[in-house]
């Protein structure tokens, strides 16, 4: 029974042998290609310098192609920022353009008006939210000189009757 058992493993150790050899016979080719290499390049003296070499060529090439694949996100990460920037900075211009045309029409109308104040046709007016001077209506103020037009007269005549309905309900 071991003998069996023992003629079994020596056949199966004997394929495998046969195996062995056959794929060592096969490969042989690379081996004496690599004697070859060695024998012509004055850089290796062995078989083993030239794997070492080709294991230190892959590890470069693998480094290489991870810092090149690093370099493409930063460049990608860089052009969505640029992205943005270009973007933002359109943003700003046209805001500015914008600004720049109506400063520009309410310039010609500013020179339009001027041109009709000096020929005096139009009556200068301010805009209701500018204040032309620091009074107000209940204040009193001091007048130096009064030019009598038919407007100034009426306007006399508008304050001299609420000065006397303002005396009078304050008399009663």
């Amino acid at each position: 029974m071991e003998l069996l058992r023992a003629k079994k493993k020596l056949e199966a150790l004997k394929k495998e042998h046969q195996k062995l050899s056959s794929q060592v016979q096969k490969h042989s080719i690379f081996k004496n290609y690599l004697e070859d290499v060695v024998k012509i390049s004055p850089q290796f003296e062995d078989i083993q310098d030239v794997i070492s070499r080709y294991k230190l060529l892959v590890r470069t090439r693998k480094d290489l192609q991870q810092s090149q694949e690093k370099d493409r996100e930063m460049m990608e990460q860089a052009k969505v920022l640029l992205d943005q920037y270009e973007a933002e900075k359109a943003a700003e211009i046209l805001q500015c353009r914008n600004e720049l045309e109506q400063l520009q029409r309410r310039f010609a109308q500013a020179q339009s008006d001027v041109r009709f104040w000096a020929q005096g046709r139009l009556a200068q007016t301010l805009p209701l939210e500018f204040s032309a001077h620091k009074f107000q209506p209940e204040n009193w103020v001091l007048v130096k000189s009064w030019k009598e037009t038919e407007a100034s007269a009426r306007l006399g005549r508008s304050i001299s009757s609420s000065a006397a309905h303002r005396d009078s309900g304050t008399t009663s």
